[in-house]
């Protein structure tokens, strides 16, 4: 038997049963466990999803995790989600390490941005997350067949205003203004073929890169 498969088998048959997870990256592929929650309201959120997709290879979910900025400057686009993945992964060393990392707490930059640094196997990586704002709407066709589209707006304050009357308490009004939506597949949209209106905000990674 090959003399390096023969040190490979020795070396998995002493390791803890988290060896495996700790060799995963050369013996076993891609995490299979479980999924934790995809979910991207605070930064712990974002970035725990990224990592998991990263673990496990996951392209869709992975490409989920960026802001809008960071494909513009990467030049990635939804068109061909593994293409720009991969270009991701090539523009970035080590990237493929943070999956087992831990996340630890966010360093703060301001109200909308934080930063997380990590080390892993003697790789810096500083990975910056973005607080972005969206309005979406999700409808269905008379055909039954359901559609969505929104936008990624750089304020919520020209679409929502909250006002609380004088002689009221831990009650306020909620108001907004009108927004144009596209309703693919139909001419006219109606209240009743609209499913759900949604305005709200979402972490996002804005930046990986290597400090100096």
């Amino acid at each position: 038997m090959n003399r390096t498969l023969v040190s490979a088998l020795l070396l998995l048959s002493v390791l803890p049963a988290g060896g495996c997870c700790t060799l995963s990256r050369l013996f076993c592929g891609p995490d299979s466990s479980p999924w934790v929650p995809i979910a991207f309201g605070t930064p712990q959120q974002a970035m725990t999803t990224f990592l998991e997709a990263i673990r496990r290879d996951d392209v869709a979910v992975a490409y989920q995790c960026l802001a809008e900025e960071f494909k513009q400057q990467q030049g990635v686009d939804g068109l061909g989600v593994a293409f720009a993945w991969e270009q991701v992964k090539n523009r970035t060393t080590g990237l493929h390490l943070l999956g087992y990392a831990d996340p630890g707490q966010p360093l703060p930059i301001d109200p909308s941005r934080c930063r997380f640094e990590f080390s892993v196997h003697g790789v810096q990586l500083r990975v910056a997350l973005v607080r972005q704002n969206y309005w979406d709407v999700r409808y269905r066709r008379p055909d039954g067949s359901q559609g969505t589209t929104g936008a990624y707006v750089s304020s919520l304050h020209g679409l929502l205003h909250a006002t609380t009357p004088d002689n009221q308490q831990d009650r306020s009004r909620l108001t907004f203004e009108p927004v144009a939506f596209d309703h693919d597949g139909m001419a006219t949209a109606t209240v009743e073929q609209i499913d759900a209106v949604a305005f709200g905000r979402d972490w996002k990674i804005a930046s990986i890169e290597s400090p100096e």
